[in-house]
């Protein structure tokens, strides 16, 4: 959770989100994989993929939706900023799609690979998301770029097992 009064919720504030994403098989019908909100409430803010798309998803009928493939077995950076105005979308460092939505205020919650009971024909993400961020600020294409090129060490992060294994 943020905390309740925390700028980013408001709907006139520029914002970045952004995290790594790496599937081991393609994904077969969209995956939201993380981002900010209730996903039952009006205006939630949500990162998706259905394995050729980047989606941006803020509830029924209010989502952005770019071509980006997400190659099994590879890491991907997949983010979308927003400057108070207008949403821009990014895949491995380039800029791929953008737009205006309606928006409004969102709930202090943080999510990574939410269920799917808010999206129709939706699938739980299965695969491993690394260094989520949600910075108080439009990131520029260049700085998307940079992080692009500079990956973190994805041996050294710890992940949480979503599903434990069974004996």
């Amino acid at each position: 959770n943020l905390a309740e009064h925390n700028p980013l919720l408001r709907a006139d504030v520029p914002w970045s989100l952004y995290c790594w994403v790496r599937t081991e098989e393609p994904l077969q019908s969209p995956s939201l994989l993380a981002g900010l909100g209730d996903l039952s409430e009006e205006y939630p803010r949500y990162l998706g993929s259905d394995g050729k798309n980047l989606l941006f998803w803020m509830g029924e009928n209010n989502s952005l939706s770019a071509p980006a493939s997400l190659t099994p077995g590879k890491w991907h950076l997949l983010a979308v900023t927003f400057n108070a105005n207008e949403f821009r979308m990014y895949s491995d460092g380039a800029q791929v799609g953008g737009g205006k939505l309606d928006i409004g205020t969102v709930s202090p919650v943080l999510q990574i690979a939410p269920p799917m009971g808010a999206r129709p024909n939706g699938q739980h993400f299965g695969g491993k998301i690394a260094g989520l961020m949600l910075v108080p600020q439009m990131l520029s294409s260049d700085e998307i770029k940079r992080l692009w090129e500079t990956p973190p060490d994805f041996s050294t992060v710890e992940f949480e097992e979503g599903s434990k294994p069974w004996p």
